[in-house]
């Protein structure tokens, strides 16, 4: 019974410690992320879908992302989805929101990627929703 408690601790402390690495020999940089959907300016009526695609990439692994639509006003969060890419370079993402509205809203749809050394990029392009 001791090795087999043994055995298991000494297995989850190696995915633990291998698991986030850094890749001896490359340059530290920030994620690239580029929102292909929604276009700067678009406009959304209630009952429209909010398509958000694009691109994150990274010279070092992803870890994860988060896509997000705000309020342009104060960054009060109307929806987002937790994006989980641990261990890739490159990712695309897919979003799809709905959110009715009784008023004109600026707004904005964000991006947010982080890579295994803590390096953050945001990309965000501001829309309109309308009722």
């Amino acid at each position: 019974m001791k090795m087999k408690f043994l055995a298991i601790t000494a297995f989850a402390l190696f995915v633990t410690f291998s698991a986030c690495k850094k890749t001896e020999g490359v340059v530290d940089t920030s994620p690239k992320v580029t929102i292909l959907t929604p276009t700067v300016g678009q406009n959304f009526a209630t009952g429209d879908t909010i398509y958000f695609t694009g691109t994150a990439s990274d010279n070092e692994d992803l870890h994860e992302g988060k896509l997000e639509i705000l309020l342009a006003s104060n960054d009060s969060i109307l929806a987002s989805k937790n994006e989980y890419v641990h261990a890739v370079k490159s990712y695309d993402f897919d979003g799809r929101f709905f959110i009715p509205v009784a008023s004109t809203i600026d707004a904005k749809a964000r991006a947010t990627y982080e890579d295994h050394d803590g390096n953050i990029t945001v990309s965000e392009v501001r829309i309109v929703l309308k009722p």
